[in-house]
């Protein structure tokens, strides 16, 4: 591995990451995830793909009951809900949103309530902002997301 980030160490490698992540090595996703994130940024690929890419690697970790993938996919759902914004796409901004939103709440939940005020306490301010069809699809994904915090 190189000296610096995390991306710059995983750019190299990315086959030998994912078969880490197909081993069950969450880490190695979430370099992943990062490693997508950067290349988004940095305008190497379009930022939408390298970002639904991000997302679907978060999700297996997500899957898993790992906050550190919760929190990403949470963050990355903003992003993309801020891109398809952009791009005059609200309804599927919105269910990227509700798919944040689900998220959060499930977090705040499981999570110490010491760990947990700050985030609901964002979550209650953006919820009051949202549509109602975002808070519809929000419940639905709640559901859906549920068994990964059994």
């Amino acid at each position: 591995m190189g000296s610096g980030t995390m991306t710059e160490d995983c750019a190299p490698h990315e086959i030998e990451w994912l078969k880490r992540m197909s081993s069950g090595d969450m880490h190695a996703a979430l370099t992943l995830v990062y490693h997508c994130l950067s290349i988004a940024d940095s305008g190497e690929s379009d930022p939408l793909i390298a970002t639904v890419e991000a997302l679907a690697l978060a999700r297996v970790v997500a899957a898993t009951g790992d906050m550190k993938g919760v929190g990403a996919v949470v963050s990355i759902c903003g992003r993309l809900a801020d891109i398809l914004d952009a791009a005059d796409c609200v309804g599927l901004a919105n269910a990227y949103r509700a798919e944040a939103f689900a998220l959060a709440d499930l977090a705040t939940d499981a999570l110490p309530p010491a760990e947990s005020d700050s985030i609901m306490a964002s979550l209650t301010t953006a919820a009051c902002a949202a549509n109602p069809e975002t808070m519809a699809i929000a419940a639905i994904q709640r559901a859906n997301w549920a068994p990964a915090f059994e």
